[in-house]
């Protein structure tokens, strides 16, 4: 992939392929959109073309399904995508983080581009790790990966690849697609559901497991093994409001403070 990267930026060690604009820690979000490559937009324009030449020149005529996206920089023509594209900006994928490095603790490490515009990427270390067993410990990591040419991300499990699968495609068309000729994902919607059922019965042995403990504890706060231990306190009470009951006695408080939540797509088992 070295050969792809056109600018990045980074905080530490020096990537293995030894490309890139170090930077120290804590730099702002527009210092990180300069050394990494991604202050540039990405703009769009329909497709036009020439028809047969008429004389010396042609006629130019537009198609009004696709449209072509190009950088704000150089120009220079990134990918030919549908009219119901949404594009995701460079900037908007930093932003991503403005408060999570400001607020939350997380430190940005890597970001950059590839392949000319194409595809760009930020990483950022949480500030949270676990310890497996044997005493590895495992540092945690959210990055945030698109691309502007049409590529679907990378379905590899992550949060980032679900936030951008939501982003691409935030609703549906009311249409059906028949996949039962395609052996691969056949075989991907089968080992799906074996996975459901697998997790289905994982969690209800875990729930078993946690009960028994439960069970045992009674009315200890903490319990001790060989391998761990566990806690089982009672939050603090705390005042909620009662929403309902303040509509039924105050309907018209809906009108004056009520704002609309946008619905999401459900992937779901029909």
């Amino acid at each position: 992939m070295a050969h792809q990267v056109q600018q990045m930026a980074y905080v530490g060690d020096v990537p293995w392929h030894g490309l890139g604009n170090e930077l120290t820690p804590q730099q702002p979000i527009e210092v990180w959109a300069e050394q990494s490559g991604m202050s540039f937009r990405i703009l769009e324009t329909p497709v036009r073309f020439f028809s047969e030449s008429a004389g010396a020149l042609g006629t130019i005529k537009t198609f009004a399904d696709q449209k072509v996206l190009y950088r704000s920089d150089t120009q220079d023509a990134l990918s030919v995508v549908s009219n119901r594209y949404q594009v995701v900006q460079p900037s908007e994928v930093l932003e991503f983080y403005r408060d999570l490095t400001q607020v939350a603790g997380y430190e940005l490490e890597t970001a950059g581009v590839l392949k000319g515009g194409k595809k760009f990427w930020a990483l950022a270390k949480t500030g949270q790790s676990s310890t497996l067993k044997g005493n590895d410990i495992v540092q945690g990591y959210l990055l945030l990966a698109t691309s502007c040419d049409g590529t679907p991300p990378p379905a590899d499990g992550s949060e980032s690849a679900e936030l951008a699968l939501r982003c691409l495609y935030p609703q549906d068309k009311g249409i059906a697609v028949d996949f039962s000729s395609d052996r691969n994902l056949s075989a991907t919607f089968a080992d799906w559901l074996s996975v459901r059922q697998t997790l289905a019965e994982t969690e209800k042995l875990e729930a078993k497991l946690k009960q028994a403990l439960q069970q045992a504890m009674g009315e200890a706060s903490r319990a001790i093994f060989e391998t761990g231990e566990v806690t089982w306190k009672k939050a603090k009470d705390s005042v909620v409001l009662d929403a309902a009951r303040l509509l039924a006695d105050q309907p018209d408080l809906l009108t004056t403070y009520g704002m609309q939540r946008q619905g999401s797509r459900r992937f779901v088992l029909a």
